[in-house]
């Protein structure tokens, strides 16, 4: 057996414009879901809006209970069914499958890390919290300065890996064509017939993704324990 890795150095550029589109994919989706989970948290914690947790609550489980996969064809073939959709001005975005599948990875993320964060404030040891309170501090201004550091410092391992899924998870978007990694490789494949060579050069991407991950978040965390 003839190994022809040839053809891949020379695709080089094109595995380099599918890594790029895996990268927007993960870090816009991470940055936004962490920001809607952060809210998330805080509401559920704050335990004052009935209403409201039990709709956070629907939306969490619902994207942890169901596959990614499945979520990203309910937003992308789903939607379009309805006319109502088409003929509004969502439809501009809707039609987009990059933005389809960065609001399904948005969404399932935000739904993984809002229960990180929670587990991560729920776990807050009760002297800070009666030190939050003895200094007359406001919920808010406690949260900031006193309690989301320290939850910041227990979660960090748990969000990398959450990071690390996240990142994997962008192989689906080659399900409705949208030019990432893992379809970059089929469509190396589908010219060159190659496939070990295609999805290992792809695998060793992800790979990559994977170690500054982790490697960031740890110095990230090592930096904070310091504090």
């Amino acid at each position: 057996m003839i190994f022809d890795f040839k053809v891949i150095f020379e695709n080089f550029d094109f595995y380099l414009s599918g890594m790029l589109m895996t990268l927007l994919l993960t870090v816009t989706s991470l940055l936004i879901g962490l920001f809607i989970a952060l809210i998330f948290a805080i509401i559920k914690y704050q335990n004052k809006h009935k209403i409201t947790i039990k709709i956070i609550n629907t939306i969490v489980f619902y994207f942890r209970g169901t596959p990614c996969l499945l979520q990203i064809y309910l937003i992308y073939y789903g939607l379009a069914q309805f006319q109502f959709v088409k003929d509004s001005f969502l439809w501009l975005a809707l039609e987009n499958a990059v933005f389809c599948v960065m609001l399904a990875l948005t969404l399932n993320t935000a739904s993984y890390t809002t229960e990180i964060i929670y587990g991560g404030i729920k776990a807050t040891p009760k002297t800070q919290i009666e030190a939050v309170q003895a200094f007359g501090f406001s919920f808010f201004s406690g949260l900031l300065h006193i309690i989301l550091p320290g939850v910041i410092r227990r979660i960090i391992p748990f969000y990398a890996n959450e990071s690390v899924f996240l990142m994997q998870a962008t192989a689906l978007a080659s399900t409705i064509t949208v030019v990432e990694l893992t379809q970059v490789a089929r469509i190396i494949n589908s010219r060159f017939f190659i496939p070990f060579e295609a999805f290992l050069f792809a695998a060793l991407f992800y790979m990559l993704i994977s170690y500054v991950i982790f490697y960031s978040l740890s110095l990230l965390e090592r930096k904070l324990n310091k504090i």
